[in-house]
């Protein structure tokens, strides 16, 4: 929307600018000063506008980035409890299935659940690991995002002022 603006109101000085240079030197001349630097004034402000809005946008996108990661890490921790809890249902029906054979809680049996309570820990470890590298992942790129939304926002206030040096420049040169 403002690169729009930017380009209707260059395009209107343009324009008065040909129409004062048609007219002569006179009170057109006047009249295309008039219009060019109204025309420089509005895209400088359409250029501040444009970096406001993109960097609205980025630190939206952040925001969005970190509620991303909260949820990454509870998503982790409710998978590796799922693991943990699908391991003590697994051993619990073991040892109940082994005390019903007439097996005792000794020897390859307690080897055999001791061996599965580690697993459980390490595939819960691991589930909890991927989560917090999932979300500190996401929360560099919100990270990322604030700088760009500062450096979008510092764009688009150097652009009006390049725009307005720019302008000064024609109108030294125009003498």
């Amino acid at each position: 929307m403002a690169v729009f603006f930017t380009t209707l109101f260059t395009a209107l000085g343009k324009g008065a600018a040909a129409a004062g240079a048609a007219g002569g030197a006179g009170a057109g001349g006047g009249l295309t000063g008039l219009f060019s630097a109204a025309s420089t004034v509005v895209g400088g402000l359409a250029s501040i506008a444009a970096g406001r809005q993109q960097a609205s946008a980025l630190r939206a996108q952040a925001e969005q980035d970190e509620i991303q990661a909260t949820q990454d890490e509870l998503q982790g921790r409710q998978e590796a409890v799922n693991v943990i809890r699908r391991m003590n249902e697994e051993i619990g029906a073991g040892l109940v299935a082994s005390y019903a054979s007439g097996l005792q809680a000794s020897g390859s049996t307690s080897v055999a659940l001791s061996e599965a309570q580690r697993s459980a820990e390490r595939s819960a470890d691991m589930t909890r690991g991927n989560a917090a590298i999932s979300a500190a992942a996401r929360r560099q790129s919100a990270a990322q995002r604030r700088a760009d939304a500062s450096a979008a926002n510092t764009g688009g206030i150097f652009g009006a002022i390049s725009g307005g040096l720019q302008w000064g420049a024609r109108q030294y040169q125009r003498g």
